[in-house]
Formats: C-alpha cells, sequence, structure tokens
C-alpha cells in the first residue's frame, strides 16, 4: 500500500512538473510572438511615416515652385519695365524658345586624349554593353557624342505615338520601371536582376528620369542608347520631372552644366525638346494602362492620343510675358483642357476614398479614387468592344480571300488548322500588325485539343449576339455601308443622345417628304419608326437602324 502511494506521488510531482514547464514555454512564446508583431508593427509605422515625409517634402517643394513661378512671372510682367523685361528674355540661358545654342554635333573635335566610351551609329548591343561599364566606372561620355545621340534620339521618339500600345506574348514578361531620379545604382541593379533590355526582355521606364540624384545623365544616355536599339521594345514614358522648370529647381540643369561646361547649355536645350517628344503613357496588351502619375474624371484617352505634346514644354502654368507673345503667335501651344489632359495624367496621385478632388498639395493634378478609375475602365472598355466590332467586320469584308487561305492550311478539309496557321493567315490578308494569338478567343472557337474552328470567325458580327441567320452578302455589304449608315444615324440623332425618338424621326422625314414632293400621315410616319423599333421601347438605336437597312437591302435584291 505504501508502495502504491509512494508510486502515485512520484507520477504526480512528474505529471506536475511537465505541465509547468509547457505552462512556461506557452507563455515564452506568446511573448516572443507579441514582441515580434510589435517589432513589425514599429518597422510598419516607420516605413509608412518615411514615405509620408518623403512625399510631403517632394510636395511642399513642387508647390513652392508653382507659386514661386507665378510670383516672379507677375512681378516681372507688373514691376519690370518693358526693356528690362526684353534684357532678361533673351539673356535666358536655357530657353526652349531660342535657337542661340544649338550646334552640330559634327563640328565638335573629340580630342585623341579622349580615354571614355566612343559610340558609332547604328548602335548595337556591344556599344550598349561597353557603354554600361564606362558609366559603372564613373567616365564621362565626350559632348560629341551626347549631341549625336540625342539627335538621333529625337528622330526616333517624333515618330511614336502620345499613347504607346505594347503587345506582350502570354509566355514573355514586361518590366515596368518607376522613378529613378538620377540614381544610377538603381538603374543597374534593375538590369542586374532582370538582364538587359532585348526583343525578349521588353522594358517600359515610367517617367521621372531625372533630377535630385547626380547621375541622371547618365540614366538618359543608357536610356536613350536602349531605346535607339529596341524602338519596340524599350519604352518610355514622360514624367512630371521631365520638365525645363523643375530641371533648373531639382538640380538637373545644375548637373548637365557642371559636367559638360562648354556645350552644357547646347545639351540643354535639346533635351527640353526631347522631353517634350516623351510619350505620355503605354497600353499593354490593351489591359494595363501606365501613366506617371494617375488619372482624374475627366481623362480621355482619344483627347490625349490627339493633342501635339512637343508643344507642352513646360506644365508650370505661368504667365506670359509680353516678349512671349510673338513666339506664342509663332508657336501656338495647347489649350487649357488639352494642357490639364496631360497635367492630370502626370501629377494626380491615387487615393483610398471614392471621388476626384483637386491635389492641392502638388498645386497640380488630382486625387483620384476607386470608382474614377472604374470609369475610365468602362469607357476604356467600351472603346475596346467598338474596335473590335470594327475589327470583326473587316473580317467579313475579306471573307472569301480568308477562305481560300484557310483552305491551303487545311489540307484535309476537316474545317480545323493549328493556332499558328490561323494567326499567320489572319496577319498574312488583313496586314494589321495585331496581336492575333491574344485576339483568338475574342474571335474564334477553339477545340480542346488546340485546333481552331476558322469558320467560326465569320458566325458573329459583334459580342452581344450571333448573326447565323443573316446571309454573308448581307453582312459584307452593310459593312461596307456601314459609316454612311452611321453618318445618316447621327444627323436624325438631333440631341446625341445615341437614339432615334419618335419627334426626331418625324421631323427629319418631313424633311424628306418635302424635298421628294410626297405626302405622308404622321401615324403613317409614327408607325413606320414603330416598326424599326424592334424592342418597341418606344426610341431607335443604332443596331435596329442597321437591321432596317438588313431588311430594306433583302427587298430589293429580291425585286431585282
Amino acid at each position: 500500500m505504501e508502495c502504491t502511494i509512494s508510486t502515485m506521488g512520484c507520477n504526480a510531482s512528474a505529471h506536475y512538473s511537465k505541465h509547468k514547464y509547457n505552462e512556461t514555454a506557452i507563455k515564452a512564446t506568446v511573448l516572443i510572438q507579441r514582441w515580434y508583431r510589435c517589432k513589425r508593427a514599429q518597422l510598419e509605422v516607420r516605413r509608412r511615416y518615411s514615405l509620408t515625409i518623403f512625399q510631403s517634402i517632394e510636395y511642399a517643394d513642387e508647390q513652392e515652385q508653382t507659386q514661386l513661378s507665378n510670383f516672379f512671372t507677375f512681378m516681372l510682367e507688373h514691376c519690370v519695365h518693358r526693356g528690362e523685361v526684353a534684357r532678361t528674355s533673351t539673356g535666358s540661358d536655357v530657353s526652349p524658345g531660342t535657337d542661340s545654342y544649338v550646334i552640330k554635333y559634327e563640328k565638335i573635335d573629340v580630342p585623341d586624349s579622349y580615354r571614355g566610351p566612343r559610340l558609332s551609329f547604328p548602335l548595337d548591343i556591344s556599344h550598349a554593353k561597353t557603354l554600361l561599364n564606362a558609366l559603372k566606372d564613373r567616365q564621362l561620355l565626350h559632348a560629341r557624342y551626347v549631341l549625336q545621340l540625342l539627335c538621333e534620339t529625337r528622330r526616333v521618339l517624333k515618330e511614336k505615338p502620345n499613347i504607346t500600345h505594347v503587345s506582350v506574348s502570354y509566355f514573355k514578361e514586361i518590366t515596368i520601371c518607376g522613378d529613378l531620379h538620377g540614381n544610377l545604382d538603381d538603374l543597374l541593379l534593375v538590369f542586374h536582376k532582370n538582364g538587359l533590355p532585348s526583343e525578349n526582355n521588353p522594358y517600359v521606364f515610367n517617367g521621372d528620369f531625372v533630377d535630385r540624384g547626380k547621375n541622371s545623365m547618365e540614366i538618359l544616355i543608357i536610356l536613350f542608347v536602349f531605346l535607339l536599339i529596341y524602338p519596340n521594345d524599350f519604352h518610355l514614358n514622360r514624367g512630371n520631372h521631365e520638365d525645363y522648370i523643375l530641371n533648373m529647381k531639382y538640380g538637373f540643369a545644375k548637373e548637365v552644366l557642371k559636367k559638360y561646361k562648354d556645350h552644357g547649355k547646347t545639351i540643354l536645350h535639346h533635351l527640353q525638346d526631347i522631353f517634350s517628344w516623351l510619350p505620355l503613357a503605354t497600353i499593354v496588351n490593351n489591359k494595363v494602362l501606365i501613366v506617371h502619375g494617375g488619372i482624374s474624371d475627366t481623362t480621355d484617352l482619344d483627347s490625349l492620343n490627339l493633342l501635339e505634346r512637343n508643344k507642352l514644354k513646360t506644365l508650370m502654368k505661368t504667365r506670359k510675358l509680353e516678349t512671349d507673345k510673338k513666339n506664342q503667335e509663332e508657336h501656338s501651344e495647347l489649350t487649357e483642357k488639352e494642357r490639364k489632359q496631360v497635367l492630370d495624367i502626370l501629377w494626380s496621385d491615387p487615393n483610398k476614398q471614392h471621388g476626384c478632388t483637386p491635389n492641392q498639395r502638388r498645386g497640380g493634378g488630382c486625387y483620384f479614387g476607386p470608382d474614377t478609375t472604374d470609369q475610365l475602365l468602362k469607357r476604356v472598355k467600351t472603346i475596346e468592344q467598338s474596335a473590335l466590332q470594327n475589327l470583326q467586320e473587316r473580317i467579313f469584308v475579306h471573307k472569301r480571300k480568308l477562305m481560300d487561305t484557310f483552305a491551303k492550311c487545311d489540307c484535309k478539309n476537316t474545317g480545323r488548322i493549328s493556332i499558328s496557321d490561323w494567326a499567320a493567315v489572319m496577319e498574312s490578308v488583313l496586314q494589321l500588325k495585331l496581336p492575333w494569338r491574344m485576339l483568338r478567343s475574342r474571335l474564334v472557337k477553339t477545340d480542346p485539343d488546340g485546333k481552331v474552328d476558322y469558320m467560326s470567325c465569320f458566325c458573329y458580327m459583334d459580342t452581344a449576339r450571333p448573326m447565323h441567320q443573316v446571309q454573308p452578302t448581307l453582312v459584307e455589304t452593310l459593312c461596307k455601308y456601314r459609316r454612311d449608315l452611321q453618318m445618316i444615324f447621327n444627323v436624325l440623332d438631333e440631341d446625341r443622345s445615341g437614339l432615334i425618338s419618335p419627334n426626331e424621326f418625324r421631323k427629319m422625314w418631313k424633311i424628306f417628304s418635302s424635298y421628294l414632293g410626297i405626302h405622308s400621315h404622321d401615324e403613317a410616319v409614327d408607325k413606320l419608326a414603330q416598326s424599326i423599333d424592334f424592342n418597341k421601347d418606344g426610341n431607335i438605336d443604332f443596331s435596329e437602324f442597321l437591321e432596317a437597312f438588313h431588311v430594306v437591302h433583302q427587298l430589293e435584291n429580291k425585286a431585282a
């Protein structure tokens, strides 16, 4: 009995010790987790405050620059004699409107004592690698080569649209880089991690290449070299610091004048013009919009694509001096509406709250919320659907030629061909240089085994409804006359609502009747309008207008 009790006592003591040890371990674990979470929270707070501090300093500086620019312009305009203003304007070192610093690079000699990198055009990847190594060693590219590089870069940029469209296949990556701000080590690190640019390794650099850092000039040289080597796979967007007024404030102009004492002013003059030719945005696969700043509730990609971007040398809004009026007449600038379109995409910032409000801290652009982004995407989607419909119409017009070419690839007459053959046929016939593989799911049906049913690309007039019931000849005729029908529809649609109301139809019919000298009762006109209104909603949309054309055209053919 005693032994039994003794044994029970030992077991109880061991169990108690083990329980106490487990409890201590759990407390220690909880304590470590609590410490770790607190440390992580502190680091996150520090990170956010650091970003906020940098952003606040940047905003304050940029707002200060805007206010100073307006102030000094006002003082020059109102408080300085006109003669002094004239002397001030003509004495400007980096005025974008003068040609006093334009020197042909051929006239600049490279001395034999020069030991830096040399460039020979056209450039290739070996030149780029040699230049990278030289700039890593802090060697300076001679002014003669810099000016030649700038001239070639301007030529390439002038050929690019305001919004660059980039097509990347699904198995290929594209690298998008943000602000470099003169930090050469950041650029070299990007190339080290992601590889040098090439046809299979495309890049988009999204503005703000210069200012603040010490190597802005080196960064521009590298970017421009790769742009010349791979103009279709290396893309540059303009940032808000690609602006000669900001360059004078934030150090880039000073850097150039210090590194190139003899030809610095000439280089700056060329760069002012090159910055104005930089594209404003890039769209990847018609799905990803890349802009330096953001958007606003009035951002219109069509308007951005049409404006003359090179006329906007600076976005800093300043009052015009009396001596600038002649230059303004000779070189007309953008309208205020066009200027705001550019200002919004270069200076705006995202916001968690809905809405779109002016960005008072920056002095330009706006804060845009998620709803503003959704609205733009809906507008872009509508444009995309319209473009897709136009493409499908073009396919219908070339149906016979496409079918003949498809048949050559389909030797066994199965109605199925490979995706590669389908894409090659579409491009060879239509010659539109489109990413046909990416568009395949929107245009044609694909079998589980990966074969394309090439006849299915003729079965749809648009993405909304099938057109099996419409004869191919009618569809082809519709495509040929669609633009004319659109013009007629727009004439009838007086209020531009996208719908023809009974009153608009009746009014136009009266004009038509008087022109032909016939008389029609209002009831008959209303009945005619109702016959076109297929969904009976009281208005005629463009699809119903097209359907009425189908019917009339078919009846005319039968009568013939």
